[in-house]
């Protein structure tokens, strides 16, 4: 969730940053340096973003959407299979790895390579029969 986003989040809510502040929990400065991306709401922040976000309009909300994300780990997730990433990770020692989201992707890209294997394995097995 980029600040952008939450300030688009804010504005639909038709609350001041002084008072979405107050619902969050957090400073009207926090929410200045967010919306200004000088700093990243933590994840408990984003995950209370959206809860308001969806109480108070009745729509769901992504919020861990691709649009923050840089164009370097774009194209790594986009464009590479699970075991590609791994062995460039092994071999370049990728720092990013501590970015939550960045590891929530990653585990996703893995779930799902390992998913449509276990599918391909299971089709060919249905062929046999």
């Amino acid at each position: 969730m980029n600040g952008l986003e939450i300030r688009e989040i804010r504005k639909e809510l038709g609350v001041t940053q002084e008072e979405f502040a107050r619902l969050l929990n957090v400073s009207k400065n926090s929410v200045q340096l967010w919306e200004t991306e000088k700093r990243n709401p933590k994840h408990d922040k984003i995950l209370l973003i959206k809860e308001t976000y969806e109480k108070h309009t009745n729509k769901k909300l992504d919020v861990y959407s691709r649009n923050h994300l840089s164009e370097d780990r774009k194209i790594l997730l986009n464009q590479f299979t699970a075991s590609e990433i791994s062995e460039y990770i092994i071999h370049n020692e990728v720092t990013f790895l501590e970015d939550k989201t960045f590891q929530f992707y990653l585990h996703k890209v893995i779930k799902e390579y390992e998913l449509n294997k276990k599918i391909d394995q299971f089709e060919e097995a249905q062929k046999k029969f």
